[in-house]
């Protein structure tokens, strides 16, 4: 039943797969990836604020299949091939394919984390969603902060430190672990 309940997601995923490609050139990479990031902070976010029924699942889950095809795929190759030499394009797949894989590795050890710590169940990955919901809107409203002479890479370097410190502190189950983590939440938001 479990394996049933994912499938609207992987069905959006499969249908918006190319409707992102062939959108890529007519819209822009840019626009395409911060709309993926917006289906799936939507779809997280619903996950994480409502009660959930079953239809709440499967449109959470179609909103966030939608997302993540934008993000996925085509875009992220497009650009990668558009960014890079020629004689690089090769090793910047290989880089991008291995960056994709330890991200949902690393994202699916980080909500189990934060679902065993508040009890599992339900309420456990409601509130792992929950940070992850708001992380990726702090991503996408970044985008729109920064002007674009300023270094992004420092920036969401310590973005992306300060959010991994915050889920540090929701997840420490000593004293210890907490005043670490939220010593390193001070050293990245400096």
């Amino acid at each position: 039943n479990a394996s049933l309940l994912m499938l609207p997601s992987v069905l959006a995923t499969t249908i918006g797969a190319p409707l992102t490609g062939r959108l890529l050139n007519r819209m822009g990479a840019r626009l395409i990836v911060q709309l993926g990031l917006s289906g799936v902070a939507i779809g997280t976010l619903i996950y994480a604020l409502m009660d959930l029924t079953l239809a709440v699942f499967i449109i959470g889950g179609i909103i966030g299949g939608f997302g993540f095809s934008a993000l996925l795929g085509a875009p992220l190759r497009y650009i990668v091939l558009n960014e890079s030499r020629a004689e690089d394009r090769g090793a910047a797949q290989g880089l991008l394919t291995v960056f994709l894989s330890v991200g949902q590795l690393s994202g699916a050890a980080i909500i189990g984390g934060v679902a065993a710590s508040r009890g599992g169940g339900i309420e456990g990955y409601q509130l792992a969603l929950l940070i992850l919901g708001i992380g990726l809107l702090v991503i996408l409203y970044a985008r729109y902060y920064l002007s674009p002479e300023e270094s992004k890479e420092r920036f969401y370097g310590l973005l992306l430190l300060f959010m991994g410190a915050m889920l540090g502190v929701v997840l420490a189950e000593n004293l210890l672990l907490l005043v670490t983590f939220w010593e390193l939440t001070s050293l990245s938001s400096f």
